[in-house]
């Protein structure tokens, strides 16, 4: 029976997450020959002893039979623990303890290696391209709209960063507006690489269409910021998220003398996004 067989393999999947021999996994419960059964999909166990064992995995009962439930994001307490430190950014977590983690690991790494204001971004475009290819390939990337959309932005950053050109920006404005599900953090900051591409090209009037273009219910001070300074108009009808990064500190207190030359407020690098759009014939 095809439902045996699917409730044999979140068993045995889970229970290899949690490290559990078959007879640790019985214990006290029945007998580790059932276990190994239900594991190759013969027959169900007793409702009783299915909530006993959900118990012993620590997982719910509807996690266990199925409902909502997929293998590849059951986590163990310890994946748990981890995926916790992730969202935090905790560079001391290891991220190996959870596939879950990698994949969101590798996602927050990229869209940091995609931020023109950040001065690593000299990693050559492929080696970038590389690793949206390894996210790509993942379970995760099709599991829910929100993983898919995300990197569909991430998708639009990096062709804008390999061929900086007017139809490359226009697509990131694309992917920003269907990506309702991605992360609002993620798409702010892409809307901020849009908004630069146009005021940076003397386009500050299809910068703030852009904006409204996407349909964020908030974009970041950076975005506000930079359009007052350069003749783009404030960003009516849409507030600005009280969520501030360094980047919004920046241009905030440049934003007096704020120039197309000092867009980026950094004394580290010139700018990538500016040099490759000025190659490129943008500007």
């Amino acid at each position: 029976m095809r439902d045996a067989a699917d409730l044999g393999r979140r068993l045995h999947h889970a229970r290899l997450d949690r490290q559990l021999s078959q007879a640790e996994l019985a214990r006290g419960v029945c007998s580790p020959s059932s276990i190994s059964r239900w594991e190759r999909g013969c027959g169900f166990p007793p409702p009783e002893i299915l909530s006993l064992l959900a118990e012993r995995l620590g997982i719910t009962l509807h996690t266990l039979t199925g409902r909502g439930f997929d293998p590849h994001t059951a986590e163990s307490p310890e994946g748990v623990v981890t995926l916790i430190h992730t969202a935090f950014g905790d560079p001391t977590a290891d991220p190996h303890a959870s596939p879950t983690a990698v994949w969101m690991h590798s996602l927050a790494r990229i869209s940091w290696l995609l931020d023109p204001w950040v001065s690593h971004t000299r990693l050559s475009v492929q080696d970038v391209q590389n690793q949206l290819c390894t996210l790509h390939n993942a379970h995760l990337a099709q599991l829910t709209p929100t993983t898919a959309e995300s990197l569909s932005i991430l998708d639009a950053l990096s062709a804008l960063r390999s061929t900086p050109r007017a139809a490359e920006v226009q697509q990131l404005v694309q992917a920003i507006a269907q990506g309702v599900d991605a992360p609002a953090e993620l798409r702010r900051r892409a809307l901020d690489v849009v908004v630069a591409s146009y005021l940076l090209a003397g386009m500050p009037v299809a910068a703030a269409e852009a904006v409204g273009a996407t349909e964020l219910t908030a974009v970041s001070l950076s975005t506000s910021v930079m359009l007052q300074a350069n003749g783009g108009g404030d960003c009516e009808g849409v507030r600005v998220s009280t969520r501030l990064t360094r980047r919004d500190h920046e241009l905030t207190l440049a934003a007096g003398g704020m120039s197309r030359s000092t867009l980026w407020c950094s004394d580290e690098t010139t700018d990538h996004l500016a040099d490759t759009l000025r190659s490129a014939r943008l500007l």
